[in-house]
């Protein structure tokens, strides 16, 4: 059986451009690895415009 399933998405603009980073882990899991995916997306950097996200 399946279990309840909990989910995060954070959105970022740039110019024309839209960057979606998205979390999901069954419940048990979640906040087990919550603080590690907290600390990968505030790495995330926008270089310029015309480059992708930096880790």
């Amino acid at each position: 059986m399946a279990g309840e399933i909990r989910a995060m998405d954070i959105g970022i603009k740039d110019g024309n451009k839209a960057y979606i980073i998205s979390y999901s882990a069954q419940q048990p899991e979640y906040y087990t690895y919550i603080y590690a995916v907290e600390k990968m997306i505030d790495s995330f950097h926008i270089l310029s415009s015309h480059m992708s996200l930096s880790i």
